[in-house]
């Protein structure tokens, strides 16, 4: 196996070892942007740490975690990656028009089983619709995020069969 194809038997033989990882990611990150927000002046910065990507940062890995307990196909994996990536670039710079928040948020309540996850999903896409709407008055990206979501949570359910 060569390239991506060996990715998904890679992650299999190190299912045990990433599911720790994730654990701790969902623990360390946020405290992290959490700490990160008591040596920011500015409060809309702390704020935005705090409450709108610390919680991201919970969620995420816990996802990550769903992910693992379950069987997991290569195209499975594709998508999941497309729309983890998405969402990086996203965060990493606001040059995409859509929400990665939102994207991640919608996406990983259409398409994670657990319902302990899908409740934390369904909360936090509450919180960003309240930053992306009420705080930042930005209903373009966060349409735009619910609208690439549904697209990639039909194309999940498409591959997954």
């Amino acid at each position: 196996m060569h390239g991506f194809a060996a990715i998904p038997a890679l992650v299999v033989r190190r299912r045990a070892a990433l599911d720790r990882a994730a654990l701790a990611a969902s623990i360390t990150l946020p405290l992290a942007f959490a700490a990160a927000a008591l040596v920011v002046d500015d409060w809309r910065a702390r704020r935005f740490l705090v409450a709108y990507v610390a919680p991201f940062f919970v969620a995420f890995p816990l996802w990550v975690r769903t992910r693992l307990a379950r069987p997991w196909g290569g195209r499975e994996m594709a998508v999941d990656g497309a729309v983890s990536l998405l969402g990086a670039l996203r965060f990493v710079g606001s040059f995409l028009p859509f929400s990665g928040h939102t994207l991640f948020f919608v996406y990983s309540l259409l398409t994670t089983r657990p319902a302990w996850y899908r409740v934390l999903a369904l909360l936090l896409l509450a919180g960003t619709a309240y930053f992306k709407l009420s705080v930042w008055s930005d209903p373009r990206s966060f349409t735009m995020g619910i609208v690439l979501a549904l697209a990639f949570a039909a194309l999940h359910r498409r591959v997954a069969t």
